[in-house]
């Protein structure tokens, strides 16, 4: 069991693999990046990559956000992620678990018309930590105003402490920021005029 640090379900308990199947974010972490975003979390849409346990985008939504997406492509976890989200009373209309790949999704919803949804505010991506580069993942949902906010969305990556190399100059570019835990970094990314 994990527990969400704050908002309407603070102190309340999800479930969570036992084992390294899943890294769930730190409390310490998500305490420090939802303190960064502040208010610009109230209403928001939020896409929860590599989801795992979906302790992150719970979080988002209890401290305000309007609509979550979660992408998991273990179908256990996205049933744990299912039962969570009843577990917490959440209706299915304020968060959609999609089992798939992130790569299969961003594929898929990368084509014009293919994306029916609002354009997220904020994309999460959480992979496993042996995925040292994603840059090009990074810079693809900053090029798509369809799926990434033009005003004002942020693509956020947590990854292992050490800086990672960034393949894709572009994603590189549009880093504006670089937070470092103790056992995790989390480097922010916004389209640059």
């Amino acid at each position: 069991m994990i527990r969400l640090t704050g908002g309407s379900f603070r102190g309340r308990k999800i479930g969570c693999p036992k084992g390294k199947a899943v890294r769930p974010t730190t409390a310490f972490v998500r305490e420090s990046l939802f303190s960064i975003l502040g208010s610009g979390i109230k209403g928001c849409h939020w896409l929860d990559v590599f989801a795992g346990c979906g302790i992150v985008g719970f979080e988002a939504l209890s401290r305000g956000a309007a609509h979550v997406v979660a992408i998991e492509k273990a179908p256990a976890h996205a049933k744990l992620i299912e039962q969570n989200r009843e577990a917490l009373g959440i209706a299915p209309s304020q968060h959609q678990t999609l089992i798939m790949s992130a790569d299969d999704w961003l594929a898929q919803a990368a084509k014009p018309g293919r994306w029916q949804g609002a354009p997220f505010d904020v994309i999460w991506l959480d992979p496993p930590f042996a995925m040292d580069d994603i840059s090009d993942w990074i810079a693809t949902c900053l090029s798509l105003p369809h799926l990434l906010n033009p005003e004002g969305g942020v693509v956020i990556w947590e990854h292992r402490d050490q800086a990672p190399t960034m393949a894709n100059s572009q994603a590189e570019a549009c880093m504006f920021d670089r937070r470092h835990y103790s056992t995790a970094s989390v480097s922010w990314f916004r389209q640059t005029p």
